[in-house]
């Protein structure tokens, strides 16, 4: 409101049709610009990641419970990106890890590890469908004592 010099408050001019119907197309146009801002300024949802985890105490080789196989289903369709194996001090290289999904061997691609004292991660990239079998198979070729392996497969949605 404007002060007309003698202490009175002027009434401000009315909008008209026009007038109104600019300040509804500049609002609208605001909106949109604070919307988009608002949605480029989110960060998008992370990916959901979940891991299998794997234990089993090999008795010794030759003897019943000396191999095992152990199977979980993906609880995810998505991709297989790392692979934790942990080998106890003992395990002299005697003590075999391989990972599957289904009948497709990826950790490593052919054989077995087997190692010392150690727990590497592996790193991967490896597709997997959701309820799709991730298997673990051991065995134990140390005659001289029993090893607990443990396994950890992380798998991130994809």
């Amino acid at each position: 409101m404007a002060d007309d010099g003698i202490g009175a408050k002027s009434i401000p001019q009315i909008p008209t049709d026009v007038a109104v119907s600019d300040l509804r197309k500049q609002l609208a146009a605001a909106i949109g610009r604070i919307i988009t801002l608002e949605k480029n300024a989110m960060p998008t949802p992370p990916k959901g990641k979940q891991q299998l985890s794997y234990a089993q105490t090999l008795t010794i080789a030759g003897t019943v419970g000396s191999t095992a196989t152990l199977e979980q289903l993906s609880p995810l369709k998505g991709f297989v990106k790392e692979v934790m194996i942990s080998w106890p001090a003992g395990c002299i290289g005697l003590v075999d890890v391989a990972v599957f999904h289904t009948k497709t061997q990826f950790c490593p691609n052919t054989g077995f590890l087997a190692l010392d004292n150690f727990s590497p991660i592996f790193a991967f990239n490896e597709f997997v469908r959701l309820n799709e079998p991730i298997r673990v198979v051991l065995q134990n070729r140390d005659g001289l004592a029993t090893h607990r392996i443990t396994v950890t497969v992380t798998i991130e949605e994809g």
